[in-house]
């Protein structure tokens, strides 16, 4: 006997939304994603519990260009000749090696140094409120063997050999101000007192070297470890670097015009940052002195070897204009003449100042300089005015003209030799007296609170971090695990109609946690939700799958007795017994004789149906201990019967349905009943169905689970009930929650492919 389902395709095809798919795949697997997220919240609760305050100290410079530096006659084309360095410049001098290395000597920071003996967990973060207090905390309920607060151990001086440098070393306090020094494996170096050098000798690869240690502060009780470190110079001065942060308020101003800097530094003690920011500043501020002062002296050595000179050549001018004078009576010129001599005077002077920056700009920049290349043109172009404005006095009476000439050259030594003088006095006293190019605005103190770790943050980032992880988690395992979340999910693995949706229900959620809890049990079994709950939106699917299987059998040319109708599934959990024992007593209602069937002989669950006796069942029946008659039970007063499974004694309960009595009573039954429902056992897990559904079997109906039933699975369970020639007519879809869908369509009414 065969059947034809006509396939429709839908009116309109779903699409899950992205978002909504890991809203669903976070409540699937909500335990996992709480766990993931607790783990991520109490990790970053135990680091706020570990890590080490960090505390941030700050400085504010201006930086502006002093006067009294630079050659006061060649201001005039200083803004052309000088190009001053930027305030971004001058931070990267402030964060520079040799700066940075002279503060660590001077600060000690290639030292490191970490209190050890904190209570176990909770201790680092009850001595994180007693960072920069001047005595020790008491300790907590007596324990006075571990830090609680308050500690500090400063060293004077911590020598080592280059080849030992960064290993761990441990000091441990004693009583008074005594103290002995271990090495990592817990060897005693040395002993000693505070403000005592004591040398030692520690293990090298070349075999004992000589080392020396000096405290000078120790503030512990007797007990307390302190780790203790020597970096190598490279260590130490990228450490350092790491946590200096330099910031211009302006990156585009210059030294001219005042810019602000504020220079920070990040350290484990209030005092250490402190103490690192002002050594930079008091280290730039001396070797910024020592640059300008050096500076100024080369400026007033270059114009104390051009003084000699100079005067000598106003001497010599101021002979030829007298000699002139007196042998030829020449006593003034006119107003033309005049004109003349104070242009050329001028332009000569010009001519002269810009020739000595100019040398002093040929010892410091190739010709091919900016800086060279605009003085040397400010210098043609000088020297182009001074032809034109010599041929003009070419054109004047001779005597007026060498009058004019002697009187230039006068008046252009005199003016130059004045100028050179006066400035080599300014420069005598910017030597002595130079000031830096920054002022200091706000030395930096030691900060009372540190900047990290920050509880808030910490924790909100530890949950984001959290929810973000196990949200990825869930997503890659639904992924992989390609659950059926929706009907139309079954629509891309098979062709077959999905003849309707099973809305999960909490009276159907109650049954099946009474039918758990009653399994063993001495009273009686829990109705079927058909009797109780009638109306239940899962009864209703059901109601519609019965209207379409009776439709497809009125139209079939052949019509016989005793419909046997099998429901399985790929494994086990996706409520197949739910659904064949209610779907068999919806169809006993319609006053049709009905037989359930609990083919699961492995472990039946329709067994436990109202009314069912323990007793024999299907297994006894094929065995011959027992006859049919005998284990069919009635249900009530209604038209379904129910053959449980009973208890089989064949290990292999596949070859027990493969044998003849199997047929002989399927052929019996089918001839008493108009229904014969078969709650079969699952397929991948054993091969009882395939045995079942070959053997005169007219409909096999697999049920799915939402959330449940594997992609792959379902899949699996259709390419072996294939395999066995198995009449496969279509999918039950069972567990949807309903706020996926309207109640109307969880209910089955629509949405269902058929």
């Amino acid at each position: 006997m065969g059947f034809h389902l006509e396939q429709s395709s839908s009116s309109s095809s779903r699409r899950s939304d992205g978002l909504l798919n890991l809203w669903w795949s976070a409540v699937r697997y909500k335990r996992l994603f709480g766990a993931i997220t607790a783990i991520f919240v109490v990790a970053g609760g135990i680091y706020l519990m570990l890590a080490t305050p960090q505390y941030r100290a700050e400085a504010l410079l201006r930086f502006q260009t002093k006067p009294g530096a630079a050659i006061s006659a060649l201001s005039d084309v200083s803004g052309t000749i000088e190009a001053n360095p930027s305030a971004s410049d001058e931070s990267e001098v402030l964060a520079s090696r040799p700066i940075v290395s002279e503060a660590i000597v001077q600060t000690g920071a290639a030292i490191t140094v970490q209190t050890e003996t904190y209570f176990p967990l909770l201790g680092r973060l009850l001595a994180s409120r007693y960072h920069g207090a001047t005595e020790l905390a008491p300790p907590f309920l007596g324990l006075k063997k571990y830090a609680w607060g308050g500690e500090q151990l400063k060293l004077g001086t911590f020598t080592l050999p280059s080849n030992v440098l960064e290993e761990k070393f441990r000091i441990v306090a004693a009583e008074g101000d005594r103290w002995t020094l271990y090495d990592d494996e817990n060897k005693t170096l040395a002993q000693g007192r505070v403000a005592q050098t004591v040398s030692f000798a520690v293990s090298t690869a070349d075999g004992e070297a000589q080392a020396q240690l000096r405290v000078d502060m120790l503030r512990a009780r007797p007990g307390v470890a302190f780790a203790i470190r020597r970096l190598s110079d490279e260590v130490a001065y990228k450490s350092v670097s790491a946590r200096l942060k330099a910031v211009v308020s302006s990156r585009d101003s210059s030294l001219r015009e005042p810019a602000m800097l504020t220079l920070s530094y990040q350290a484990d003690t209030p005092d250490g940052a402190q103490s690192m920011v002002n050594t930079i500043v008091k280290t730039y501020l001396t070797r910024d002195v020592e640059y300008r002062s050096g500076q100024a002296q080369r400026n007033l050595d270059f114009l104390h070897r051009r003084l000699p000179g100079l005067k000598t050549d106003l001497e010599k001018a101021e002979n030829k204009l007298n000699d002139f004078r007196t042998k030829t009576g020449t006593i003034d010129v006119d107003q033309q003449g005049t004109a003349l001599i104070s242009r050329l005077s001028s332009l000569e002077e010009h001519q002269t100042v810009l020739q000595l920056a100019l040398d002093g700009l040929n010892d410091r920049y190739q010709p091919g300089n900016p800086i060279y290349k605009t003085a040397l043109a400010q210098l043609n172009q000088v020297n182009s005015e001074i032809e034109k404005t010599s041929r003009i006095a070419a054109k004047l009476p001779s005597t007026q003209r060498e009058y004019v000439r002697l009187s230039r050259q006068v008046a252009v030594a005199t003016q130059l030799y004045t100028n050179v003088l006066t400035n080599s006095q300014q420069l005598e006293v910017a030597v002595a007296s130079t000031a830096p190019g920054a002022s200091v605005v706000e030395w930096a103190i030691a900060p009372e609170k540190p900047t990290w770790p920050r509880r808030g943050i910490v924790l909100l980032g530890s949950l984001l971090g959290g929810l973000f992880a196990a949200t990825c988690a869930v997503h890659l395992i639904s992924l992989k695990r390609r659950e059926l979340r929706t009907p139309e999910d079954i629509d891309g693995i098979s062709s077959l109609p999905r003849l309707t949706v099973v809305a999960e229900s909490a009276a159907q959620r109650l049954q099946v946690k009474q039918i758990g809890e009653s399994c063993g049990a001495s009273g009686p079994m829990p109705l079927l939700l058909g009797m109780t709950s009638p109306t239940d939106p899962s009864i209703e699917a059901l109601r519609l799958l019965r209207s379409s299987l009776r439709t497809l059998l009125a139209r079939n040319d052949e019509p016989r007795k005793g419909v046997v109708i099998l429901f399985t599934g790929p494994t086990q959990g996706v409520g197949n017994s739910f659904v064949a024992s209610n779907f068999a007593y919806l169809l006993a209602e319609t006053k049709a004789s009905v037989l359930l069937i609990d083919a699961d002989m492995r472990r039946g669950k329709s067994s436990q149906l109202p009314e069912r006796r323990p007793g024999a069942g299907l297994a006894e029946v094929l065995n011959g201990v027992a006859r049919i008659k005998d284990v069919i039970v009635r249900l009530g007063g209604s038209h379904l019967s129910m053959l449980g499974a009973g208890i089989s004694t064949t290990p292999n309960t596949s070859e027990l349905l493969e044998q003849a009595e199997y047929g002989k009573v399927l052929a019996q039954l089918r001839d008493q009943y108009d229904f014969i429902v078969i709650d079969a056992p699952p397929v991948l897990p054993t091969s009882d169905t395939l045995t079942l559904a070959a053997q005169d079997c007219d409909l096999v109906l697999v049920v799915s689970r939402a959330d449940f039933t594997r992609a792959h699975q379902l899949e699996e369970t259709l390419r072996r009930l294939e395999n066995a020639a198995a009449r496969v007519m279509g999918h039950v879809f069972n567990g949807l929650l309903p706020s996926r869908y309207s109640v109307r369509e969880a209910s089955g009414f629509s949405g269902a492919k058929r």
